[in-house]
């Protein structure tokens, strides 16, 4: 039964409506979302949806785009990284991290634990937004980059392709360790 529930919520995820999700009451053990919410008109709606499929005593996990209390209405350039974020994400409007947890509250859920990832970040001279900027070189941007999409991309082909390829000769040689011996004569 679990199997066939994985398999229907695997089926709909780019289907349901984040406000209306389409399964009974108390159907999943856990249910996770990644940057799906942000685009929810109504949070608290949305977030009550979620807890009314978790079990009694389900755990729900989130990942969401948030204003941190750094953001500066007043600053041009946090604007203009927000707006930014909006159009190319198709979000409505960026919720204050404050926002976010009243809503998830509301809708009647115990927050157990929050942060924002920044604040884990191993090197503080680094932006939130410095993973998204495209940049020409070989550090971590790379992957950004026309070029480095091109090369990532052949890599990967080439990688998958090695492994199937020994998939195949550790296929074939337990299939002739398993037939019978043939003759040379």
């Amino acid at each position: 039964m679990a199997g066939w529930r994985l398999t229907r919520a695997l089926s709909l995820t780019s289907r349901a409506c984040v406000c209306t999700v389409p399964f009974e009451d108390n159907t999943f053990d856990a249910v996770y979302q990644i940057e799906a919410t942000a685009h929810a008109p109504d949070k608290v709606k949305c977030y009550a949806e979620i807890l009314r499929v978790l079990k009694p005593g389900g755990v729900f996990g989130s990942y969401e785009w948030c204003l941190t209390k750094d953001y500066d209405a007043s600053n041009a350039r946090h604007r203009a990284i927000k707006k930014g974020i909006e159009e190319g994400d198709g979000l409505p409007d960026i919720a204050s991290c404050e926002q976010v947890l009243e809503a998830i509250r509301a809708a009647g859920f115990e927050v157990l634990e929050e942060r924002d990832l920044k604040d884990n970040a191993l090197r503080t001279d680094l932006t939130w937004y410095e993973p998204l900027v495209p940049r020409y070189s070989l550090g971590p941007n790379f992957k950004h980059t026309k070029f480095g999409r091109f090369v990532l991309n052949k890599v990967l082909k080439g990688t998958s392709h090695l492994i199937l390829v020994r998939r195949c000769i550790k296929w074939c040689a337990r299939r002739r360790a398993h037939s019978p011996a043939r003759s040379l004569a």
